[in-house]
């Protein structure tokens, strides 16, 4: 991605979001810049917005922290929301597929932090 204003950056992101892509590390970089190299946080909670069934168990929410470098290997080859199923299983431990049935909203949230560490 070349040198955007923070403007043109989010709706580039936006975008690409909207149209199922993966954030690539190009675009991650370039907001961390736009934005004074923010780091995102530690850990997120993601509190569902409705409780996922699977398997005999309940998911209330997931948490999720930075990814190793071994993690990040296992859903590289991947893209769009693939991509974020995939990491967020790996990543908060909840299997893939529970995390599909998680609402667009909340997979979206996780997919944006996970992806802010690609960079």
């Amino acid at each position: 991605m070349a040198k955007l204003g923070l403007d043109a950056a989010i709706h580039a992101l936006a975008t690409a979001v909207d149209a199922g892509e993966a954030i690539t590390p190009e675009m991650g970089q370039t907001l961390r810049e736009l934005l004074g190299g923010v780091e995102p946080p530690e850990a997120l909670r993601i509190e569902f917005r409705k409780p996922i069934e699977f398997a005999g168990s309940s998911y209330t929410g997931i948490d999720l922290r930075e990814p190793t470098a071994a993690e990040m290997l296992q859903w590289d080859k991947l893209g769009g929301t693939e991509a974020d199923i995939r990491a967020v299983a790996i990543v908060s431990g909840m299997p893939e597929p529970a995390v599909k049935q998680m609402g667009g909203r909340d997979l979206l949230k996780a997919g944006r932090y996970l992806g802010a560490f690609l960079a």
